[in-house]
Parts: structure tokens; C-alpha cells; sequence
């Protein structure tokens, strides 16, 4: 289930910088939903918020990993489930808090609608990653 928000503006400025990450091949003129998995780190801590955001209404199914190995010991969550956005929602699908270093983590998250899939690109503290 969904956690509606009524303004995030930050991560919709976020994803609307990441216009070109959607969801199969575009056509001239189609809305395409955008999404991000959203990494942000304080006093040792990282948060990780899966969101997504739809011109048009959208439902489908999210799965989110995240793996961190450090000399601490590791943590392995894999979480997934539905989602259903309205016509120019942001919101975010799910968020975990554990703690450690990005350095040490390996995330992914992963939309699935219509037939469709789309693995969303990875933010740490708003920069975009090759790998994570």
C-alpha cells in the first residue's frame, strides 16, 4: 500500500530531472511514469524511500532490495507489493531506515505495470549512481 503525500516537492523536482527514466519505449507526446529509489544518509544512518510518480493513473507492483555487508555484520531485505497512483501523484511506496555507509549498500528497485518493467535508477543524497 501507498503512502500518500500531499507535497514532496524535493523528490518530484528530483524525478522531473530524471525525465528520460520511464517506463518501455516512449511515443512522441506520451506521459510516462518516472521513478527513483531515494538515498539520503545523517549521523550514520541511511533512509531509502522507493517513489514513484504517473501523469495518468498507474497501478502495478513494486520490489525494492537492499543488501548491506560491513565488518558490523549485514542485512539482507527484499519487500514488494502494490501500488496505485492517481493522475500526477508522487508518492512514496515504501521506506526502510538501517544503518551503515552507501558504500556498503547495494539497492534496486523495480516497477512492474502493464506488462512492463522498470528498474529505477538509485539517488544518494540526490546524485544519481552508476551502481549501488
Amino acid at each position: 500500500m501507498s503512502h500518500r503525500i500531499p507535497t514532496l516537492a524535493g523528490i518530484a523536482a528530483v524525478l522531473a530531472t530524471l525525465g528520460g527514466l520511464q517506463l518501455g519505449a516512449a511515443t512522441e507526446g506520451e506521459d510516462l511514469p518516472r521513478c527513483a529509489l531515494q538515498i539520503d544518509t545523517a549521523q550514520g544512518m541511511l533512509t531509502a524511500r522507493a517513489v514513484a510518480q504517473s501523469p495518468e493513473a498507474l497501478s502495478g507492483q513494486y520490489d525494492l532490495t537492499l543488501t548491506r555487508r560491513n565488518a558490523g555484520g549485514s542485512i539482507d531485505m527484499s519487500q514488494s507489493g502494490a501500488f496505485e497512483l492517481r493522475p500526477g501523484e508522487t508518492a512514496i511506496l515504501n521506506e526502510a531506515v538501517l544503518n551503515g555507509d552507501p558504500r556498503d549498500l547495494k539497492a534496486r528497485l523495480t516497477l512492474k505495470t502493464g506488462g512492463r518493467s522498470l528498474r529505477c535508477p538509485v539517488l544518494v543524497n540526490g546524485t544519481p549512481q552508476e551502481e549501488i
